[in-house]
């Protein structure tokens, strides 16, 4: 996968984690289980967690490409 399509990818999962943050209530139920299917949400704290995880590898990807310079002045 190029660096392209991952800034790509993480990018629309921090769209979808952001819905999610926003579409929540307080009293939303987090696990649940109907006819021995098992249904589990990601609570609140997890998902603020997974936006700064892909924010971070979002950020390390577009400063990868940018070149350094180091300035120096001689006196």
């Amino acid at each position: 996968m190029t660096d392209v399509e991952k800034i790509a990818l993480y990018e629309e999962r921090l769209e979808k984690i952001d819905s999610l943050l926003s579409g929540i209530s307080d009293n939303n139920i987090e696990q649940y289980t109907i006819n021995g299917r098992e249904l589990k949400k990601y609570s609140i704290p997890d998902l603020i967690q997974l936006s700064k995880h892909f924010q971070n590898k979002l950020t390390s990807l577009k400063n990868k490409n940018k070149s350094r310079k180091i300035l120096t002045r001689f006196i």
